[in-house]
């Protein structure tokens, strides 16, 4: 998926959603690399015009957690 498309994916379901509820799994989700994650939450921010609670939530086995990603999670 386009980044492009994905933007419109997170717009939709914000815009549609309650409680938008993001939830990263699905082989390794940290293989991805930290700037999706900060693209991603970017985009969500960007699009919460209404000030909706939004959450992740990420099922990791924690290999690929260095100090990167701590400091992104521990921020997130």
């Amino acid at each position: 998926m386009s980044f492009d498309a994905y933007g419109n994916f997170i717009k939709q379901y914000i815009r549609i959603c309650e409680h938008p509820n993001f939830i990263w799994q699905g082989g390794e989700p940290t293989l991805i690399g930290v700037e999706f994650y900060e693209n991603a939450f970017e985009l969500q921010h960007r699009y919460n015009i209404d000030n909706k609670n939004i959450t992740n939530a990420i099922q990791t086995n924690g290999t690929l957690i260095n100090k990167g990603w701590a400091t992104f999670l521990k921020a997130n």
